[in-house]
């Protein structure tokens, strides 16, 4: 994605979960509902810091459920990130005391359609086609935190390793992403920050992919 911006200037898209159908509009807590989740992206976190831009929560598959990609996505180039999930509620949350808003970890693949998002960047267009389509993020089961900081990720197809590195040279770590992102956005229970990614892997359709952690599968899922 484009070069690291200053996160007064994060680019986003809206990332936003409806509340339950038993909520409507005509209810005066709707739109102050703490079911609204927010899925926020780091596009790199390894080799540069990179930026942040948030997703639809639409673009997030359930878990071990198929991710049929849109036509113009593919051939399908993804990014393997590590994923916190927020567990309360903060906004200006100080660096010392963000580990305390998440405590668990998992793998997400982000897809990215690569040939519309550079013709969108030529136009200087919007890039929320190409990035945050219906089924452009999957994620594994969730298992406690632990050393955070120093997993390894692989991304397997059959037996083909399409991704594999160590979460130790992440750059920003997950406790300052939180409470630089919490400056401008009230984090919710249940909102996801994926981590950054160094590389990226390419896939096709019917291809099986494991996320795995540490050695553990966390999830397998088709392409479509």
């Amino acid at each position: 994605f484009e070069p690291a911006t200053p996160w007064s200037q994060t680019r986003c898209a809206t990332g936003l979960r409806y509340a339950p159908l038993s909520e409507s509009k005509s209810n005066s807590n709707f739109w102050n509902s703490k079911d609204f989740m927010k899925i926020f992206i780091l596009s790199n976190n390894y080799t540069e810091i990179g930026n942040v831009f948030m997703i639809p929560d639409t673009a997030l598959n359930q878990i071990g459920r198929p991710a049929f990609l849109p036509d113009y996505a593919l051939p399908a180039v993804g990014r393997a990130h590590l994923v916190i999930r927020i567990n309360r509620l903060g906004k200006g949350i100080p660096e010392r005391f963000a580990p305390r808003y998440f405590s668990e970890i998992t793998i997400g693949v982000h897809f990215i359609a690569s040939q519309l998002l550079e013709e969108l960047r030529e136009k200087r267009a919007p890039c929320e086609f190409a990035v945050g389509f219906d089924g452009a993020a999957s994620i594994g089961r969730f298992v406690p935190m632990g050393t955070y900081c120093n997993h390894h990720i692989e991304i397997l197809a059959g037996e083909k390793k399409l991704c594999a590195y160590d979460t130790k040279e992440m750059l920003v770590k997950p406790e300052e992403i939180v409470s630089k992102l919490s400056q401008n956005y009230r984090l919710c229970q249940g909102d996801l920050i994926f981590l950054g990614s160094p590389m990226t892997f390419c896939t096709t359709i019917d291809t099986r992919l494991t996320l795995s952690l540490d050695g553990a599968s966390l999830s397998s899922f088709m392409i479509k």
